[in-house]
């Protein structure tokens, strides 16, 4: 749903479908945010060196 189309809404007085347009373009709006936001947390967690590792084994995993 576009912007346009909830001022439409509204300029006609169709209330129900005004509402239900706003809170679709909402929804999508915060499903991409968070979705985005799920590949950032996953990048960052599964990236991290490994506290265990020797400074050989870290030499080693980057140079592959």
């Amino acid at each position: 749903m576009t912007t346009r189309q909830i001022i439409d809404y509204a300029e006609n007085d169709q209330a129900l479908e005004m509402r239900n347009a706003f809170y679709s373009a909402l929804q999508d709006k915060v499903m991409a945010h968070i979705e985005a936001k799920k590949m950032e947390v996953a990048k960052t967690m599964f990236n991290q060196p490994d506290p265990m590792a020797t400074a050989d084994d870290v030499a080693i995993t980057q140079a592959q």
